[in-house]
């Protein structure tokens, strides 16, 4: 009792910051926390129905749209039969759970290291209960490491030939695509970029994950502390109309050690958000 009412407090209170930050809307994390796969988002033990509700109230409280979700991780590990049976009925919670909280877009990966079609399938076994909770899942293009080179190198949609057969594959508006512009940015290696992949996915993209890096590790910095050009990603963004929200996704860092800076560090991080979304128009 004592865990989850501390839990909800430390959400409430991240929420509250966001809005008087001036973020106009907000993601809710329904995957690991912690630096354990063991651990797990309260949202997916006991009374997370209850749970779910009484933040969606709050932020109805405070005014601030809950629109977008990310839903546990891996999706699936090959040979971890006992993982992958407790992962897909995390899954499923997640998608009743954005149903709860009325957000419409929640972030499902692809199994990295699988085929188009066992994509395919598995997105579609996802379909029954996105309807009935009217969420629409979103894949995410992913990446995986080659240490040799120590460099990114592809896997499920890390290109948008492999993106696309998915999501057109899969054939529902249920299921469309989240471009994290970082991943993307992480083949230029392999002259790929996140305004190539945007303008080749063109309609398919319903949200976006927002962060930097140096081209080559995902290290989800502060949009403009890395070697990211969003005035290159705007263009794509802008090609294709996008009309869907700007979302950031921004790791902490060591730098965040007190609460003021922690502070100072996501208003950082507003006014370059609101520097994308001022190219973007």
């Amino acid at each position: 009792m004592t865990e989850t009412i501390s839990c909800l407090k430390k959400k409430k209170n991240a929420l509250k910051v966001i809005k008087d930050l001036g973020f106009e809307c907000a993601d809710i994390t329904i995957q690991k926390e912690g630096q354990t796969r063991k651990m797990t988002s309260y949202f997916l033990g006991k009374n997370y129905k209850k749970k779910a509700q009484e933040l969606k109230e709050y932020a109805d409280k405070i005014k601030l749209p809950l629109v977008q979700a990310h839903a546990p991780f891996p999706s699936y590990i090959d040979g971890k039969p006992r993982y992958n049976k407790l992962e897909w009925k995390k899954l499923l919670k997640s998608i009743e759970i954005c149903g709860i909280l009325k957000i419409k877009h929640l972030v499902i990966h692809p199994w990295n290291e699988h085929t188009d079609k066992e994509n395919i399938r598995f997105y579609k076994k996802l379909l029954p209960y996105a309807k009935k909770a009217n969420v629409v899942i979103c894949v995410e293009n992913m990446w995986c490491w080659d240490d040799k080179k120590g460099l990114a190198r592809p896997c499920s949609c890390s290109f948008s030939d492999s993106f696309n057969a998915i999501i057109d594959g899969v054939n529902s508006k249920y299921v469309k695509a989240c471009v994290d512009i970082g991943h993307a940015e992480m083949f230029r290696h392999m002259n790929h970029s996140a305004r190539k992949m945007l303008e080749e996915m063109n309609e398919r993209v319903v949200c976006l994950h927002i962060h930097d890096n140096d081209y080559i590790k995902d290290k989800h910095w502060i949009p403009f502390r890395g070697k990211i050009d969003y005035k290159d990603v705007t263009k794509g963004l802008k090609k294709i109309n996008y009309r869907g929200d700007l979302m950031a996704e921004i790791a902490p860092t060591p730098e965040i050690n007190t609460f003021e800076k922690g502070l100072e560090y996501w208003k950082e991080n507003y006014r370059a958000m609101r520097k994308i979304q001022a190219m973007v128009k």
